[in-house]
C-alpha cells in the first residue's frame, strides 16, 4: 500500500508528466506526509515503571521500522516524534 501510494503521487510520461493523483483530484500533490528515512526518532517507552524512568526511546527510523541505539534491536511503535533535520549515522 505504501508503495501504491508513492507511485500515484509520481509524475509520468504516459500521463503527460501529471501524477495519477493530479488527474483523479485536479490538484497537485502534497509531499508533507512523507518523513525522511533514517532520521533521528524518539519513540514513546511502554510499561514504564517508575514515573522518573525515560519516557521515550532514542531510535532511527528505517521505513516502517525503528532502530534502537541503546540494545540495537529493531521494533515497531505507534507513537512516535520524529527529527528530520538529524541523522545520527
Amino acid at each position: 500500500m505504501a508503495a501504491t501510494h508513492i507511485i500515484n503521487k509520481l509524475p509520468m510520461a504516459t500521463l503527460s508528466w501529471k501524477t495519477s493523483f493530479e488527474l483523479l483530484h485536479g490538484v497537485a500533490p502534497t509531499y508533507d506526509n512523507l518523513i525522511t528515512i533514517r532520521c533521528l526518532c524518539y519513540a514513546h517507552t511502554v510499561g514504564v515503571q517508575d514515573k522518573f524512568d525515560s519516557q521515550s526511546t532514542k531510535c532511527i527510523l528505517l521505513g516502517y521500522k525503528l532502530y534502537d541505539l541503546q540494545p540495537h534491536k529493531i521494533f515497531h511503535s505507534r507513537d512516535v516524534l520524529f527529527q528530520e533535520h538529524v541523522f545520527p549515522f
